[in-house]
């Protein structure tokens, strides 16, 4: 009897562990490449879910719908989370006006061949961006959760 409680109170540990993780869909509108002080607009073909678990400090990149992102990009990737909070108060001032009040989470990760990613994720839109050998890739899209 001593087992079955036991095991059972590791099962429900296993679950509640992820209970603080969220799943969002991510969708591009706009992408593009800034290099020697140009923009090149480019491909907005990329969709993904991505699961963001506060609790741990990350955000999981854990399945792709659709990629014509520019550069390497995988399934599992892990950015680990700096920023995630509120844009009211003082904080607000630096926000724009169709973003106040939304909860963002800012995440950063090293990609491949030593690229640096950022990852903004608010309640209704993300941001990318990926430097790399002297350019920017930059992308913007819609959230749903």
């Amino acid at each position: 009897m001593r087992k079955i409680v036991v095991l059972t109170l590791v099962l429900v540990g296993l679950f509640s562990a992820n209970a603080h993780a969220l799943a969002v869909t991510a969708r591009s509108v706009s992408a593009g490449t800034y290099e020697d002080g140009e923009f090149d607009a480019g491909n907005s073909g990329f969709a993904a879910e991505y699961i963001i678990d506060e609790a741990d400090g990350k955000v999981i990149l854990d399945r792709i719908i659709m990629n014509d992102r520019e550069g390497k990009i995988e399934e599992g990737a892990v950015y680990e989370i700096t920023n995630a909070m509120v844009s009211e108060g003082l904080s607000a001032l630096m926000v724009s006006r169709n973003k106040k009040g939304q909860k963002i989470v800012t995440a950063v990760r090293e990609g491949s061949m030593g690229a640096s990613e950022i990852l903004l994720i608010g309640e209704d839109f993300y941001q990318f961006c990926r430097a790399f050998n002297g350019k920017f890739y930059l992308e913007y899209g819609e959230v749903e959760r």
